[in-house]
């Protein structure tokens, strides 16, 4: 099913997002060349490695299979990038490290049962500038992203990510609480990230029609927050949403991105999307 945003409705997570964002100081940019993602993450300060999911030096990344949002104020201070993988084989991406373009390999992989199939999109490379952290960054910008990629042609049927370096409990406040996943579990024990020690790997799963749901609950959240700006108040304003039981209704999403590659999303159906002037290789602003 094709969910096309209700505009009469004002469900547009993303649309919404940036104005809270715009009022706030910050600018925010679709970026498809992750070339400049990570040439830009090479000096973010506190970026201790490069995402080797989203190097374009390992994996043949472009402007039809990734982008990358750009948050700025005065200088790049956030970043939040996906990735298109198709329909290929999960299991397969992570037992031969082509999910982080190739690594020592083989790797054991548990809980198959519970990897997701389909067509999947991967997030990930979350980065707050250290002066800009605690404001409720991460909350809003994996929420926009996946608010984008659903109005692509990738169709994911659900969004995954991976968690490494953290203990199991700090895991799962950030993809849980603060980035909105649905669920995380370990895949693996022994898993070799570049410059990192042998550790665990653990998965994020957000199925289809629970980030639907969600954008459109986040939607209405932020709409309760007009005129406001992210900060402390922001952070305690959501976190006190999150405590109260929301009733779902199944909405669309995408309208801002749809807006500016033309058109309304049709109903019924997919369409081809002219990637957001990604062909026309330019950074697109979001903005009025």
């Amino acid at each position: 099913m094709n969910y096309a945003l209700n505009i009469e409705n004002r469900l547009d997570f993303a649309e919404e997002a940036r104005q809270l964002l715009e009022q706030s100081g910050y600018e925010l940019r679709i970026n498809p060349f992750m070339s400049q993602w990570a040439t830009a993450a090479a000096e973010f300060p506190g970026k201790k490695v490069l995402n080797p999911e989203f190097d374009p030096k390992l994996i043949n990344l472009n402007p039809a299979n990734s982008f990358w949002l750009e948050l700025n104020c005065g200088e790049t201070i956030a970043s939040f990038a996906m990735r298109d993988l198709g329909a290929e084989n999960l299991c397969d991406l992570i037992s031969t490290y082509a999910l982080w373009g190739g690594g020592p390999g083989p790797l054991q992989v548990e809980n198959r049962d519970r990897l997701p199939t389909g067509n999947l999109t991967l997030e990930g490379a979350c980065w707050i500038h250290p002066a800009h952290r605690g404001l409720g960054l991460p909350w809003l910008l994996p929420r926009i992203a996946r608010a984008l990629a659903l109005q692509r042609t990738w169709a994911p049927s659900s969004f995954v990510g991976n968690i490494v370096n953290r203990p199991l409990a700090d895991g799962k406040q950030l993809a849980l609480e603060k980035y909105g996943c649905q669920r995380l579990f370990k895949i693996a024990d022994n898993f070799c990230y570049p410059f990192l020690p042998v550790q665990p790997l653990y998965l994020t799963v957000s199925d289809r029609d629970y980030v639907i749901d969600q954008l459109s609950n986040s939607a209405r959240c932020l709409r309760q927050y007009a005129d406001q700006k992210v900060g402390r108040d922001f952070v305690a304003f959501i976190r006190e949403g999150q405590k109260q039981p929301t009733k779902t209704r199944r909405r669309a999403v995408g309208g801002m991105f749809d807006t500016l590659v033309g058109g309304a999303a049709e109903i019924g159906g997919r369409r081809p999307i002219n990637d957001h002037g990604f062909t026309k290789n330019r950074v697109v602003k979001i903005g009025r």
